[in-house]
């Protein structure tokens, strides 16, 4: 029998062989369900309450799996593995060639999608919420954009990214070549939890009664659906697993470090300036 890892690699690479469903391990009705945690799987009944992730039942299970002519991940239960069995893979990560290690997209929306410790949050919404002590700003951006392009009023700062540390050759690589673009090269902040605990001057994730809203420069979305002029809701195919940013990326970072109430700005810095909500510079 095939296992599930190796299940999830040939999807990754561009779907089932020869028209076969992957899905082999045991039929729907004999799967158990599972209670899913933002790091973690178990069947129903076993290890509740331990570790610090979203413990949740699975509320969406969805199949997919990455088009690499479309250059894109393709929700699709029939020819797609479901994400308990990428879990059951541990294909739930990748590791790029500068050492990076990333949690694939489709499985942060559909983690983000399922637990209860996340919301999404308009504009108009947060103000008053940060200054009554209930919410706080954090924003995700790198730090020369957060003080040289202005940022939310009273918000942290706890950049997701930092500037590319280190001399490999793909580093190195990947330095040139971000800056021929006259751009500059990043990395993901593998000390981003624990700036957040010390910017919010918490020791404890999970005492932390905040509300944590996340913002970064356009916000991303986690809708998947679009709706026409007439008022009818159509799927997206391009959005079918929303659209992936910064911030939504922090906040999964941050309900897997244990904080209980974490929210994502919808619109990001870009929608906030629209409505002429207050900036500092």
């Amino acid at each position: 029998m095939v296992s599930a890892g190796s299940r999830a690699s040939r999807v990754l690479e561009g779907g089932a062989c020869s028209g076969r469903n992957p899905r082999t391990r045991a039929t729907r009705g004999e799967r158990k369900l599972r209670v899913v945690r933002l790091g973690a799987t178990t069947t129903e009944g076993e290890g509740k309450g331990e570790g610090k992730g979203d413990e949740t039942t699975m509320k969406d299970n969805p199949g997919f799996w990455y088009d690499k002519a479309n250059l894109r991940w393709v929700r699709d239960d029939k020819r797609g593995l479901p994400l308990s069995e990428w879990e059951e893979g541990g294909l739930t990560t990748m590791k790029t060639k500068t050492g990076e290690e990333y949690t694939l997209w489709p499985v942060i929306h559909i983690r983000l999608s399922n637990s209860e410790k996340f919301s999404v949050i308009d504009p108009e919404d947060v103000e008053e919420m940060v200054k009554s002590g209930k919410a706080v700003v954090i924003d995700v951006r790198p730090e020369y954009q957060y003080k040289g392009n202005g940022h939310i009023s009273e918000s942290v700062n706890v950049p997701l990214y930092r500037s590319v540390q280190g001399q490999s050759f793909f580093k190195t690589l990947k330095k040139i070549a971000v800056a021929a673009m006259a751009m500059k090269a990043t990395e993901r902040n593998p000390d981003f939890v624990q700036d957040a605990c010390e910017a919010l001057s918490t020791t404890k994730p999970e005492d932390e009664d905040r509300l944590l809203i996340c913002c970064c420069s356009i916000g991303g979305s986690m809708e998947t659906e679009v709706v026409s002029k007439r008022g009818k809701v159509f799927s997206d195919p391009e959005k079918a697993f929303g659209r992936e940013s910064r911030s939504l990326k922090a906040c999964y970072e941050l309900i897997q470090a244990g904080f209980p109430k974490v929210a994502h700005l919808r619109g990001g810095i870009a929608m906030w300036r629209h409505k002429d909500m207050p900036m500092t510079k």
